[in-house]
């Protein structure tokens, strides 16, 4: 069944006085065991888990998932996840989400839509079926949950995902978000708020960066946050459904890059590959329990003369530009701050823990460690 959300509130973007920046930290470094492998340009899902203080790594290739003792940086459990049979839950699980020591949840794109909950021995306790059909038949489709970061959230008895956006009409009048009872198992998908209501879908590029909506959660006031990769708002439902509409824009553009024409009419992919690139983008939102602070992560789009290399096909290392915006709780903005992914990969994996943001380093000469550079918010 759909779930209605009420009346939207609109609420321009509020500056601070801009007196904090972001500004990289210290480093982590943790110890690899012989299975274990950095995620590099695919990316996978890290998390910090306050009860264990522990750092869970969803470690695709082998289907396990590794828990890096916080203090120590090396590994202290394992939790393997059978690829067959009846405790799997797919061949590659790509979304991982630590509610606690015996509640965590695995989903794979290649299971059906099928979300498994095990407790920390790997044991399957529950399926949940995600794939949502109401009275009006439909939508009618697998879920594709967003991954790397921003996918799952639970909150009592409710589990909160975010989709991909797809074009069928069929989705169109549906929020890419479900809502879960965990005990009924009953799923349902949001009405509210609706991605890209400005532009039409059918002319951006298809690719999960530009069609991937992520959440975070504020626990103290009762806040669910969504990010949509083509829109500057974000969008904040409060315990009522009620919807806050915040104008959180980057100040380094104004416009995002789409097709001229819809994309089933370009037979040359290269050309929807270079708005792809051209196009900014809000990649994502996570929200710091520790520090009070929500993070918006921002990748600008390459410069012409970048894309031009990529089309003559040199081989040239081109570095990304990202702003990393920093809300407080009331949603003002005080930060705002650009970073490259020459040694950060916010695309591949981070999360939120003590002091602030930590980001995925590319892979070192070294084969058996794995680092983080921490981002932190200070006064300029």
């Amino acid at each position: 069944m759909p779930i209605s959300i009420s009346a939207q509130v609109v609420q321009e973007q509020s500056l601070g006085a801009m007196e904090y920046e972001v500004f990289e930290s210290f480093e982590k470094v943790l110890r690899l065991d012989k299975e274990t492998t950095h995620p590099w340009i695919p990316g996978s899902y890290f998390q910090y888990v306050n009860e264990l203080d522990a750092i869970a790594y969803l470690n695709q290739i082998t289907s396990s998932i590794k828990f890096f003792d916080f203090k120590s940086n090396t590994v202290n459990h394992t939790i393997r996840i059978p690829r067959i049979g009846p405790n799997s839950t797919g061949k590659k699980p790509q979304v991982m989400y630590v509610h606690n020591k015996d509640s965590i949840f695995i989903f794979s794109h290649l299971n059906h839509g099928e979300l498994g909950l095990y407790d920390f021995n790997g044991i399957k306790l529950r399926s949940y079926n995600l794939n949502v059909v109401d009275d009006l038949d439909a939508p009618q489709h697998y879920a594709v949950l967003t991954d790397v970061y921003g996918s799952i959230i639970v909150v009592k008895d409710k589990l909160f995902a975010s989709l991909r956006i797809l074009r069928s009409s069929k989705v169109k009048n549906y929020a890419p978000l479900l809502e879960l009872d965990l005990n009924s198992g009953e799923v349902s998908q949001l009405m509210e708020p609706l991605p890209y209501s400005k532009i039409k879908t059918e002319k951006i590029p298809y690719h999960k960066k530009l069609l991937s909506s992520r959440i975070a959660y504020n626990f103290e006031k009762d806040h669910l946050v969504v990010n949509y990769p083509m829109d500057h708002d974000l969008f904040v439902i409060d315990e009522k459904n009620r919807i806050q509409v915040i104008d959180g824009r980057n100040h380094e553009f104004d416009k995002f890059v789409i097709l001229k024409k819809d994309i089933k009419k370009y037979t040359n992919q290269e050309h929807t590959y270079e708005v792809f690139f051209k196009g900014p983008r809000y990649d994502g939102i996570l929200y710091n329990p520790f520090t009070k602070h929500y993070y918006r992560v921002i990748r600008l789009g390459m410069e012409q003369g970048d894309i031009n290399k990529w089309k003559r096909g040199e081989k040239v290392k081109i570095f990304q530009r990202f702003f990393i915006d920093v809300f407080n709780e009331s949603f003002m903005k005080i930060a705002s701050s650009e970073f490259t992914d020459e040694k950060l990969l916010f695309e591949q994996g981070m999360f939120v823990g003590p002091g602030g943001l930590w980001v995925l380093q590319p892979q070192s000469d070294d084969e058996n460690e794995m680092k983080f550079t921490l981002l932190e918010v200070k006064l300029k």
